[in-house]
């Protein structure tokens, strides 16, 4: 079943609130100050049954113009809008407004309602109807079915009923995309005995009873404990239903009008938008570089500044790409809508449609980004995860890929793979590279490793962490050893476990260099059975790389000694064969049997403790 919700629209005392009265039977106007001053304030709520049977959720939006924030709040998930205006006053300035509203707010649905008909005479009425055709032919309500109604004697109710209840039997036919749980909170006040309650339309996904969900922006946990729709307990809310959630863990001062109630992990936040907008052919007003605006999207409404990409100055009527920097962050999903008022005074001056999300700072400069932008408009999901994977440095995981899209993770998870059977994504380690990605990275790799072997041709490649500091510093290693290791790599790299060099590279001595290396052998073996120390071959940069090539193999640093691998292993093995023999060794002893001082023989001790030949043993050394 398709769950519904009805909204009414319109000016000041022109009866809304009667006639929602009068379709039924239940008051809206809750506040003492709404029943005393004869106008809503806040939003109301109600439903009633169809002779269909199906039941219908109404929404009693505020007219006057102090409080269109709330009739902005209201307007969220409206299925079908009401647009009500009174015989006896036509269209007036909040019914243009409105309508303008809904129209940027992507209400497809809409139905005209002239009320209080009985209070003027039919040619009256007649050029009513005519000023309405006329005033609202640039909105969503131009093709709109006109219903005469009036609430004292009931005339034209039924007709109203039948169309209302013609109109939600299509919507019921209609598929619903399945998303992750959003919820608009609009209310949230406290009942004693109960606790804390918010409401609001859920506008997409579902809410169970016992489940846990995200509040945004303070990204605390919320535990549902009791649903209902409709004045009924559910265990379940859906997409479309009016619903009002009791909060078992927060306060009502945490949650607020503008918060939202969403899956885990399912939103992510912005600060710079990129929008397609429409300002009103009715706003008198331009807009360009830094103008400042109220943006009111969801149930929330921040100021920003607007920064026009692919025009100087939007002027009214005018369709514009936009980058809008936010004062403060909102969450936000692409294709959301979303309404611009004035900063002041305040009107309603246009809307707009979010089309990037996680953006950089653009401006009209960017003709490339701009192209781009403009492509976006017409993006299906797989290019949506595609271009948000291409953007970033290094790869990109599933949970960032359900953040930015908020959609289902199986229809995410559909996407990515045909992704993949296109050879346009690679998955390596849980984290997902576009083909571009990859092809940057190697071009990468490929630079530094060629600038580092020009300017280290005897070593044999780079220090892993090197290469990651400088390609993906943020990453983790174990993730960046998998990619150097993944099949996009073999035809580029050998991939030791502590360097990384080229394929095709190979050490070759030039004539200086083998030179420097034969002299370092000659002077450590004409010092033997005594050690030289490294700085004594360091003086200058041929000496320093030989000395570093000759380490590799032929030689082994020792705390600053340098002895060959050679005279290194015969020590090793004459003090193994002494200590099978012996049980036992002290260093005056090792270093009476091999001719060295006493620090070089310390040096030499440690390093076989170290690799497990020797262990200390009081103030000797035994085997390991």
């Amino acid at each position: 079943m398709r769950y519904i919700i009805l909204g009414t629209a319109g000016h000041i005392d022109h009866g809304k609130t009667s006639l929602i009265r009068s379709l039924t039977g239940r008051e809206t106007d809750n506040l003492e100050e709404e029943k005393k001053r004869g106008i809503s304030i806040n939003l109301g709520f109600t439903y009633f049954d169809l002779p269909s049977g199906n039941r219908v959720g109404i929404i009693d939006v505020p007219g006057h113009e102090r409080f269109i924030k709330n009739m902005m709040s209201g307007a969220v998930g409206i299925d079908i809008v009401l647009m009500v205006i009174a015989a006896d006053d036509g269209v007036m300035p909040q019914t243009l407004e409105h309508a303008e509203i809904l129209t940027y707010m992507g209400i497809k649905d809409s139905i005209i309602v002239i009320t209080k008909c009985d209070l003027v005479e039919d040619e009256f009425l007649e050029l009513v109807e005519y000023d309405i055709k006329t005033s609202l032919q640039n909105t969503i309500l131009k093709d709109s079915p006109i219903v005469k109604v009036d609430s004292l004697s009931m005339k034209g109710f039924d007709e109203l009923i039948n169309l209302i209840d013609e109109k939600t039997k299509k919507l019921e036919t209609m598929e619903i995309k399945e998303m992750p749980t959003r919820m608009n909170v609009d209310r949230s006040f406290s009942l004693t005995g109960i606790g804390t309650v918010i409401t609001g339309t859920l506008i997409e996904g579902e809410i169970e009873v016992g489940k846990n969900y995200q509040l945004y922006p303070s990204l605390k946990e919320v535990k549902i404990r009791s649903i209902e729709v409709h004045e009924k307990s559910v265990n379940k809310a859906t997409k479309g239903q009016r619903t009002a959630l009791n909060i078992s863990n927060l306060s009502k001062n945490e949650i607020q009008r503008g918060s939202i109630i969403a899956s885990h992990n399912s939103l992510l936040e912005s600060n710079i938008i990129d929008a397609k907008i429409s300002l009103s052919s009715h706003a008198d007003i331009i807009l360009e570089h830094w103008s400042r605006v109220r943006i009111f999207h969801g149930t929330t409404e921040v100021l920003a500044r607007i920064v026009p990409l692919d025009m100087k100055k939007i002027k009214n009527g005018d369709q514009a790409l936009v980058q809008l920097r936010l004062e403060e962050p909102i969450y936000c999903k692409i294709n959301d809508k979303f309404v611009i008022r004035s900063y002041s005074p305040v009107n309603t001056i246009g809307g707009g449609v979010v089309i990037e999300t996680v953006s950089k700072k653009h401006n009209r400069k960017d003709e490339d980004y701009i192209k781009k932008l403009e492509a976006k408009e017409n993006f299906e999901l797989k290019d949506v995860i595609y271009d948000f994977i291409s953007r970033v440095d290094f790869g990109t995981t599933f949970e960032e890929i359900f953040s930015y899209t908020g959609r289902l993770k199986a229809e995410i998870d559909k996407n990515l793979e045909n992704l993949m059977n296109e050879n346009k994504l690679l998955l390596i380690n849980n984290f997902y590279f576009t083909d571009s990605i990859i092809e940057n990275l190697k071009a990468k790799t490929k630079s530094i490793l060629e600038k580092f072997h020009a300017e280290n041709p005897l070593e044999s490649g780079m220090p892993k962490e090197e290469l990651r500091d400088r390609i993906a510093k943020k990453t983790n290693p174990k993730v960046f050893n998998s990619l150097l290791n993944s099949d996009s790599f073999l035809d580029l790299i050998e991939n030791s476990p502590n360097y990384i060099s080229l394929k095709d590279f190979k050490i070759n001595l030039s004539d200086k260099n083998t030179k420097i290396a034969e002299d370092i052998i000659r002077k450590i073996k004409e010092a033997e059975p005594s050690l030289l120390k490294d700085s004594d071959f360091s003086n200058t940069k041929l000496e320093k790389e030989t000395l570093t090539f000759l380490l590799k193999d032929k030689l082994i640093r020792l705390d600053g000694f340098l002895i060959t691998t050679e005279n290194y292993e015969k020590i090793k093995n004459n003090l193994i064969e002494y200590l099978e023999n012996n049980n036992e060794i002290t260093i005056a002893e090792f270093r009476d049997m091999n001719n060295l001082n006493r620090k070089m023989s310390l040096a030499l001790l440690e390093d076989f403790d170290l690799k497990k030949i020797t262990k200390r043993y009081e103030e000797k050394r035994i085997l390991y």
